[in-house]
């Protein structure tokens, strides 16, 4: 008992250095942490960063992208995001005119320098969220900026005068799984569904980008039906169904209820079986288009 009363001021005595000894310890962690060097973010990073842009990094995956499109010597092809000008060069060599777009103005440069000696290839510095489409039948090949998927596909798709044939990009693995593989349904993928047909062709690994995501990338493919499902005059009526079918809860009764009596719901229900808890991301396009088919001489009536 004596010994432990004795050393007891030392204890003491230590444990109120400790604040001391750290305090002294802090400068010299601090003069470590200043001494690492650090990347200065250039405009192109942020402009990277803001967009989601990953550039592919191997010929192989720009080379297998092209050929699965299956582009032809009689092809317009638009790429958008053309980048280091890897698939660029890909398009270069099958398609009978590329138009590569490019927002950020160094590569656009690099890119028409690049490409000057080549006569089926046009570059253009241009944001692809506010060009002006071509007026004849197109495609489009590229490795979309992962940050303005859905803003482009709004663009190519929205409007069917636009003469769009064929799509052909690199989104997120996850957009395609969702646009394009049995599933749950959205209100885009439905509405578009009439006209377009989506397909994943195949999953791209982050390692094939630069800088690499977090996440893996997808070949998705878009072409225009032969044979639409609904005319295009009804577009906007349809797109109008729909997300009023999805507005109320996901419960298809009540989405159709906010457009249609109880009576033309119990009609519709003969051409679309459903119950109450049925949920509108279980049907798919054609189930849609059937009830749409079946609500039209309703629709505006009430």
């Amino acid at each position: 008992m004596e010994t432990a009363t004795r050393k007891r001021p030392e204890i003491e005595q230590a444990v109120r250095q400790i604040p001391e000894q750290l305090a002294t310890l802090a400068p010299m962690d601090e003069r470590r942490r200043d001494s690492r060097p650090r990347a200065r973010r250039t405009a192109r990073d942020q402009r990277r960063r803001t967009h989601g842009q990953n550039f592919i990094r191997s010929d192989a995956v720009a080379r297998e992208l092209v050929t699965a499109a299956g582009v032809r010597a009689d092809d317009l092809v638009v790429e958008v995001g053309a980048g280091a000008g890897v698939i660029t060069e890909q398009l270069a060599r099958h398609a009978g005119r590329v138009l590569a777009l490019e927002l950020d103005p160094a590569w656009a440069r690099s890119l028409g320098e690049r490409f000057a000696a080549h006569a089926n290839v046009t570059v253009r510095h241009q944001d692809v969220l506010r060009c002006a489409w071509p007026r004849e039948p197109f495609r489009v090949v590229g490795n979309i900026p992962f940050g303005i998927t859905t803003p482009l596909l709004h663009a190519l798709l929205d409007d069917l005068r636009r003469p769009l044939v064929r799509a052909d990009v690199i989104v997120q693995h996850e957009v395609a799984r969702k646009r394009a593989t049995p599933g749950p349904a959205t209100v885009l993928g439905v509405s578009w569904a009439p006209w377009f047909a989506f397909r994943l062709v195949r999953r791209i690994p982050a390692a094939a980008f630069s800088p690499v995501p977090a996440v893996d990338g997808a070949h998705m493919a878009i072409e225009r039906r032969a044979q639409p499902l609904l005319e295009p005059a009804e577009q906007r009526a349809f797109a109008r169904f729909v997300r009023a079918g999805f507005a109320r809860g996901g419960h298809l009764r009540a989405g159709l209820r906010s457009q249609l009596t109880n009576n033309q719901v119990r009609i519709l229900r003969a051409t679309v079986p459903f119950d109450d808890e049925t949920l509108c991301n279980r049907l798919d396009a054609d189930a849609w288009v059937a009830l749409f088919a079946a609500a039209r001489p309703y629709l505006g009536a009430r």
